[in-house]
């Protein structure tokens, strides 16, 4: 977000949508496809400027808190914000069905945002104007419906500054200045996750990602979203990518392999079988303490698990990993009693 006494950025949530969109725009549908972003109040445009203050993590911060310091903007006031200005979505992007849950960045002045078809685009955040567009379409195969994408992830290093998006299966890398592809990552770019993930996926087993992943030093770690069932799922297990090359530097199997922790809470085979416990709304870091907090959904079949007897370590569960190089589960210390 960025707090100067002339502008302040917000999530489109604040206005009334439907009233909005009768003034400015016939087409509800396209109107939402819109990032009305900015809002000023009268008493806003005459005060003197402050510091700036941006929102680089998608929740917030490393520790995910969803809190801003700013204060501007409180119940007193907000009868008084009025738009400043709207970014439209492309004209053919009002054909998918999609929804637009993206929560937008702001770092150093810039906006980051995921739209329709999964477009994203850079924003200067005090006049809305297009700084870039990167469309997906042009870099890769698509699967049939864009998807959801709930925003990007920010990474920098000195001049090297990157943009994470993950785009349906796929976590591609993009120059944060230009909006162009990297292709020294990954595989041309991109990430696949449905390969590197200890698994064979024989039968039509998906695994996307709609929630931005976190950074921890040089990693970017990941949590996927899957199949719930009854048909077969990939599991959710959760991995780290180096941030310069895309290359896996560990995995956390949610659905434990032999011979590690909580292998014995499932039956034998569910290992190679079973889908799901995965982490599908986002984790949170603890950078001085090198840990990676997840919390896991259900198994699959979400509503039966007469196949899959047992306690089912690591699904349905709130935990933390080493997050630097092992990805390895560290135990909470007991409550007292």
């Amino acid at each position: 977000m960025t707090n100067d006494r002339s502008t302040f950025v917000v999530i489109s949530s604040l206005l009334d949508l439907d009233d909005l969109a009768m003034k400015n725009d016939p087409s509800r549908r396209q109107f939402l496809g819109s990032i009305a972003a900015v809002l000023l109040s009268e008493e806003m445009r005459a005060a003197t400027t402050v510091a700036s203050v941006g929102w680089t993590v998608y929740g917030g911060d490393q520790e995910a808190t969803h809190y801003s310091p700013l204060t501007q903007i409180n119940r007193d006031k907000v009868s008084g914000l009025r738009p400043a200005w709207i970014h439209e979505a492309l004209p053919d992007a009002g054909r998918y069905r999609g929804s637009v849950e993206c929560t937008p960045l702001v770092v150093d002045g810039v906006m980051y945002i995921v739209g329709a078809a999964l477009i994203v685009q850079a924003l200067d955040a005090a006049t809305g104007k297009l700084l870039w567009t990167h469309s997906p379409v042009s870099n890769g195969p698509q699967r049939r419906g864009a998807g959801t994408s709930r925003g990007v992830t920010y990474w920098k290093d000195g001049a090297r500054e990157r943009i994470f998006a993950p785009v349906q299966n796929r976590i591609l890398c993009l120059n944060a200045k230009t909006g162009k592809i990297v292709e020294t990552f990954g595989d041309n770019g991109a990430i696949n996750l449905e390969q590197d993930v200890d698994r064979n996926l024989t039968h039509g087993e998906t695994i996307v990602s709609t929630t931005p992943g976190g950074i921890y030093q040089d990693l970017l770690i990941v949590s996927t979203r899957d199949e719930e069932g009854p048909r077969p799922a990939a599991p959710g297990h959760i991995r780290a990518y180096d941030v310069l090359t895309g290359k896996r530097r560990w995995i956390f199997h949610t659905i434990p392999h032999p011979g590690e922790f909580g292998f014995d809470t499932w039956s034998p085979e569910s290992w190679k079988t079973t889908g799901g416990a995965n982490c599908w709304g986002g984790l949170s870091i603890d950078e001085k303490g090198g840990l990676v907090f997840v919390s896991t959904g259900s198994a699959t079949f979400d509503f039966y698990g007469g196949n899959r007897a047992g306690a089912h370590l690591f699904a349905n569960f709130g935990h933390r990993s080493e997050s630097r190089d092992r990805g390895t589960r560290v135990a909470l210390p007991d409550r007292p009693s």
